[in-house]
């Protein structure tokens, strides 16, 4: 079947890197016709990506998305962090999102397990929650994102994959 393979497309080929199937990419692509179009698509520029589009293209053009501003945070938007005892972790997520049931609000978590766990508990104790992760069907996702886009106020539970190119509006938290 690959044989007829005339459009390759590779997204988030940093994270791809990142992982390390750097040795499984590149054997892939030389079993892969040559006589193809390949569009490899990162949100990082890094050394490895580079050397993947030289190995791997042929007459690369590289096209670069800038913002005007070189920051990388949303103007009006303030970043904050707390330093908590593990075991204290839950109670001070809880007290936060109880008083802050009248916001948008999104809690990022480092594990698709992380965010399983924190969903079915807080649920359990009337905190209504969604969530969004890598081990959802995209529709789940899709729907759970436009819903969360098109609410007032609401709590949505994910990891980095909501933080990658999606344009969440209004969120206070």
């Amino acid at each position: 079947v690959y044989h007829n393979l005339v459009n390759l497309t590779i997204d988030e080929a940093d994270r791809i890197l990142e992982v390390g199937f750097e040795e499984e990419l590149n054997l892939i692509m030389k079993l892969l016709p040559k006589k193809r179009q390949t569009a490899l698509f990162s949100a990082t520029q890094t050394r490895k990506v580079a050397d993947l589009a030289r190995l791997s293209l042929t007459k690369p053009v590289f096209v670069e998305v800038k913002t005007q501003d070189n920051v990388a945070t949303v103007k009006g938007l303030t970043q904050g962090y707390v330093c908590v005892p593990a075991q204290s972790r839950f109670l001070l997520l809880f007290t936060f999102l109880k008083k802050n049931r009248d916001k948008k609000v999104m809690v990022f978590f480092s594990a698709c397990n992380a965010v399983k766990f924190h969903d079915e508990l807080l649920n359990y104790i009337d905190i209504p929650v969604t969530s969004i992760h890598g081990q959802k069907k995209q529709a789940s996702r899709s729907s759970t994102y436009y819903a969360f886009c098109a609410a007032e106020k609401g709590i949505l539970l994910c990891t980095d994959v909501a933080a990658r190119g999606l344009d969440i509006p209004r969120v206070d938290w």
